[in-house]
């Protein structure tokens, strides 16, 4: 089967599709900005076509919102957030849901640089500079959990809070689809996605999901954002003691894969937990 233009992920939204870039490399951003009416927020004017950073609309009108800056898993990429985007505007917060280094519309550099924890922390550490801000809420879900724990060890001064749904090393949903002794069989690990996803009646995601698998030069990267569950922290990184207040999916009160699930859940609680 032929591969996939990154465009196909380029899905219709009330969210802006921004190009910005970290550590000389052009990472993928969908973006929306707060609602403070109380009412939904409506569409921007523009298409989804791509932007230049200089022209996003939520960076110029909502730059005092804080930032949740969500982290997909090792299986999809930003659009696992597509519906969770809306309502953490409509909470109050400036949504960016990013394609990690090597997924959907992000480039896809070789992978002999820049795709282990450490290149992987410095890439979101920039990402939260390059939206203009010194510091985010982090909101990962499964290796994204595991890439936000490492953000906030490496760089504690741009992590002003962190949000772990499913993380495989903290118990979450996934924990029990891994072996952590063993080798990876990213095959199999897959397979278990899948059959959670149709479970759930996840079916919608679960499309997306092997959509975004078969994008072209992607598959490197999911291999290395899955060997994140095994990896360690590098020594200097352990000792850092993080001043970000932590929040997990069981502590939140919603279920399973609940950015998936139950978005307007989860963005309730997440606001609760914050402003509160």
């Amino acid at each position: 089967m032929d591969c996939l233009s990154p465009s196909v992920l380029l899905i219709d939204g009330p969210y802006e599709h921004v190009y910005r870039h970290s550590r000389g490399i052009r990472l993928h951003t969908a973006e929306l900005g707060p609602n403070t009416s109380g009412a939904p927020s409506a569409p921007p004017a523009t298409s989804t076509a791509a932007t230049h950073p200089q022209h996003s609309i939520s960076e110029k009108a909502h730059i005092q919102a804080p930032l949740v800056l969500c982290l997909h898993s090792a299986y999809g990429g930003w659009f696992e957030f597509k519906d969770l985007l809306q309502p953490l505007a409509d909470a109050g917060f400036w949504a960016v849901a990013m394609d990690l280094r090597g997924y959907g519309l992000s480039d896809k550099p070789p992978v002999s640089f820049g795709y282990d924890v450490r290149g992987i922390a410095g890439d979101i550490a920039g990402m939260i500079h390059a939206l203009g801000r010194s510091e985010a809420i982090i909101l990962g879900s499964d290796t994204g959990a595991i890439a936000g724990r490492a953000v906030a060890a490496g760089y504690p001064s741009r992590v002003a809070g962190l949000i772990a749904l499913d993380e495989p090393v903290c118990g979450g949903t996934q924990a029990r689809l891994r072996s952590l002794g063993a080798s990876l069989n990213i095959t199999s690990l897959v397979k278990k996605r899948e059959e959670l996803l149709q479970s759930l009646g996840l079916l919608e995601e679960l499309e997306w999901e092997r959509t975004a698998a078969q994008v072209c030069s992607t598959a490197a990267a999911r291999v290395k954002m899955h060997r994140l569950v095994s990896a360690s922290l590098p020594a200097k990184w352990r000792e850092v003691e993080c001043p970000a207040p932590m929040v997990r999916d069981h502590q939140l009160g919603v279920g399973p894969l609940a950015h998936l699930s139950q978005p307007q859940e989860l963005a309730r609680r997440v606001r609760k937990w914050w402003f509160t």
